[in-house]
């Protein structure tokens, strides 16, 4: 496909080899390899002082609970409690129904459930409705980092035969194919380097993601995807620009979650 290139932009994202190697897979442990584990901790410290006896009971404790029944250890359990739950989670022959009924009464690790007076469990499944470090929802920080530099002609059409040149390489291909799959979009072909992408500037929305997204604070980078909210059905993204939806790299959060400020 032709391309201006004396409007071409470059996008500079945080190197895809990085996200690659994070991927790297490994046996899965199952959760009786793990209760087996916990339980093993638990016995081992049976002879520890009183202090480090609980610490290790409560991690034992925690790793049965979470791993084999989605349920989280009570915050400020005392020592009797811990060793009545020990009794029933952290034995060699459980009592299954025991296990059971015990787990039921525990406070849930996917969802939050009012008690009448608070909120009990971990709502671990809706991570996306956290805040982090920032003061971002959680969603917004597990994008890669996205950055628009504008380029003059000279560098654009150099860029260009540069990208002509990396796709066409056959090592290349395996580095397109992650790109796709990690915006889950068609962006591959875009990709000049390994984590450089030249594409058309497109106009005004890509000044607004540089002034909100790029140059803001957290209040602004939250205030573009609201601001796309209002323009359908453009779909953009600043690795894409202004595509069709298959080539646009969809949101990774909802801002329907959000209230004022990116509080949830």
């Amino acid at each position: 496909m032709r391309r201006t290139l004396c409007a071409a932009l470059i996008l500079l994202a945080s190197p895809l080899a990085r996200a690659a190697s994070e991927t790297n897979s490994s046996p899965a442990i199952s959760p009786q390899s793990l209760e087996q584990t916990a339980v093993a901790l638990a016995d081992s410290a049976r002879n520890l002082a009183p202090a480090e006896r609980d610490q290790t009971t409560r991690a034992a404790l925690s790793i049965v609970l979470l791993s084999r029944f989605n349920r989280l250890l009570p915050a400020g359990l005392d020592s009797s409690g811990l060793e009545e739950l020990a009794r029933i989670f952290l034995v060699q022959n459980p009592d299954l129904p025991r296990q059971n009924a015990m787990a039921d009464r525990l406070p849930p690790a996917d969802s939050l459930v009012f008690n009448g007076s608070q909120l009990v469990g971990g709502n671990f499944r809706n991570i996306d409705s956290l805040i982090g470090m920032d003061a971002r929802p959680i969603a917004l920080d597990r994008d890669l980092p996205t950055w628009i530099v504008p380029l003059p002609p000279a560098s654009a059409s150099a860029l260009e035969d540069q990208r002509q040149k990396f796709q066409a390489a056959p090592a290349s291909a395996a580095t397109v194919d992650l790109a796709n799959r990690i915006y889950l979009a068609d962006v591959g072909g875009n990709l000049a380097a390994d984590g450089i992408f030249l594409r058309p500037y497109a106009g005004r929305i890509d000044d607004l993601y540089h002034h909100l997204a790029q140059q803001g604070n957290d209040a602004s980078g939250l205030d573009f995807p609201a601001l796309l909210d209002s323009l359908p059905p453009r779909q953009y993204s600043p690795i894409s620009g202004t595509a069709s939806r298959g080539s646009v790299p969809p949101s990774r959060y909802n801002l329907s979650d959000v209230l004022t400020g990116g509080s949830f």
